[in-house]
């Protein structure tokens, strides 16, 4: 018996339908119908089909693709972030407020870290944020609450105090995981507005409206890793969301570095383990420019490293001994013990010392130590 080469009456319906429809959409409505043969003939299921899509469009007319608030670029324009367009599964739309054009040509590093973070961890994070953008790299986090947020304050400090004026001082750009108009969560609307301010931006691949949901979260996370070239993480419990980002980033081939912290840390956990695994041992900076390859552009010009060091450096320091102390004190908490350790002074001098450094505002005194103050004086 010869076989035959021209489909069935009701297959050749079939094959029109999907012309038309995805298929899970075709065999979700099938399910509905008692005789699905029988209404795929008498054209009842290409009826519901159509009502279906009729449906669908009347509910996102109510939403605008973009809003008067935030543009929008497309996969194949010419605007789209590049980086994104090399990992496993980039969006096909961003939304957008501020400079998208931070992302093209400039170097950027993703700060991420825990919610529930430490008051050293934070002020670590926004330290690295404010130094970062003073080199003149894009700083790039969730805008959550904890390490996120203070790494967005940091860079914007960097702006604001012009510490980047001997290089092009970085931005920072937040990824969300809600839609521009319904910044998530609303303790940090102010943040949000202050990044559109200083010439960053806002990033979302969903609709200006769309409310934060649980699952968006970790979907977002594959863009903060995709726009940039390398992760930081700063304090990550055994769960957090922060080792997905560094999950995504080595899938995406970028760098992952982590900062550790005491064996004993819950919240550091996750950056202990993520070294362990190879990511690189960072505490500063200096350290991610060194692990990017950065520093022997900084070393060329001599005179601008001298007189940048010297920017980061406190002056106004009261006599040669506060400076011994404070160059004991960098990027982690350090205890009374470790300084006197390190100047050779007695416990007595070094506490009176830190003491007036505390009330000059050059460092701060946390649960593990002390550490210089995000904020002290130029």
């Amino acid at each position: 018996m010869s076989q035959s080469y021209y489909p069935s009456d009701s297959t050749a319906a079939i094959i029109r339908l999907l012309h038309e429809y995805p298929r899970r959409q075709i065999l979700k409505t099938m399910d509905q119908c008692t005789d699905p043969e029988a209404a795929l003939f008498e054209g009842e299921l290409a009826k519901m089909l159509q009502q279906t899509r009729r449906a669908r469009q009347r509910s996102e007319s109510r939403l605008p693709p973009a809003s008067p608030t935030c543009a929008v670029v497309g996969y194949f324009d010419v605007h789209f972030p590049p980086l994104l367009k090399t990992i496993p599964d980039p969006p096909l739309v961003l939304y957008y407020q501020g400079a998208i054009s931070l992302l093209q040509n400039a170097t950027a590093v993703a700060v991420v870290g825990a919610r529930r973070c430490t008051s050293a961890g934070r002020l670590l994070a926004q330290q690295m944020g404010r130094d970062l953008a003073g080199y003149g790299i894009t700083v790039v986090s969730g805008l959550a609450l904890g390490i996120d947020g203070a790494a967005h304050r940091g860079a914007l400090s960097a702006a604001a105090d012009n510490v980047g004026a001997l290089a092009k001082t970085g931005s920072t750009v937040a990824v969300l995981g809600s839609g521009l108009n319904r910044v998530y969560p609303e303790r940090h609307r102010q943040l949000a507005t202050d990044i559109i301010a200083a010439d960053g931006l806002l990033l979302s691949e969903y609709l200006p409206l769309t409310g934060p949901r649980a699952h968006y979260f970790p979907e977002r996370n594959r863009l903060i890793s995709g726009v940039c070239g390398a992760t930081v993480v700063i304090e990550a419990g055994e769960k957090s969301g922060s080792l997905i980002t560094a999950r995504l980033g080595l899938e995406q081939g970028r760098d992952v570095m982590a900062v550790p912290g005491p064996v004993s840390s819950s919240v550091s956990v996750g950056c202990h383990r993520l070294i362990q695994q190879g990511a690189a041992l960072v505490t500063d900076a200096e350290d991610v420019l060194m692990t990017l390859g950065i520093e022997a552009t900084v070393e060329k010009n001599q005179g601008q490293t001298a007189l940048l060091h010297e920017s980061l450096s406190p002056v106004g320091l009261p006599s040669h001994q506060h400076h011994r102390v404070m160059d004991c004190i960098q990027g982690l908490p350090v205890t009374l013990d470790e300084v006197c350790l390190r100047t050779s002074l007695t416990a007595g001098e070094v506490s009176a010392l830190l003491v007036s450094l505390e009330m000059l505002g050059f460092v701060q005194q946390v649960q593990l130590g002390y550490i210089r103050s995000p904020l002290r004086p130029a």
